[in-house]
C-alpha cells in the first residue's frame, strides 16, 4: 500500500481511534481513489490473531482545502465527514469540499 502514496504524504495518528493523511499534491479524484483502495485494502485483509481472523472496515472523509480557510477549520470539515458514512453502514469513504472553493 506504501507504493500508491507520495514521497510528500504524511500519515500519522490524529486522535485515539482516528488517523490523519496529508496529500498536498493530490487532486481531488486523487485523493478520493487513494482512499477508497485504501479502505478496500483494508476491508479484505483480515488480521490473523491467534489462529483467528479478525475483520475490519474504515470510514475515511475527505477533505480539501478551501481558499481562506485555516487549518484548524480544515480540520474539523474532515473529522466531521466520516459520520454521514457511518450512519450508511460504515466502510465507505464520504468527501467534504466544493470544487469552486478548493485551492488550486
Amino acid at each position: 500500500m506504501s507504493n500508491r502514496f507520495s514521497s510528500i504524504d504524511i500519515l500519522g495518528r490524529y486522535s485515539d481511534d482516528e488517523l490523519l493523511l496529508l496529500m498536498p499534491d493530490a487532486s481531488q479524484a486523487g485523493a478520493m481513489n487513494l482512499t477508497e483502495h485504501l479502505r478496500r485494502a483494508i476491508a479484505d485483509s483480515p488480521l490473523s490473531i491467534d489462529g483467528r481472523s479478525l475483520f475490519a472496515n474504515l470510514s475515511i472523509g475527505v477533505a480539501q482545502l478551501h481558499r481562506h480557510e485555516s487549518a484548524d477549520a480544515l480540520l474539523k470539515r474532515a473529522d466531521n465527514t466520516p459520520y454521514p458514512s457511518k450512519t450508511r453502514g460504515r466502510g465507505r469513504v464520504s468527501r467534504a469540499w466544493r470544487a469552486a472553493d478548493a485551492m488550486p
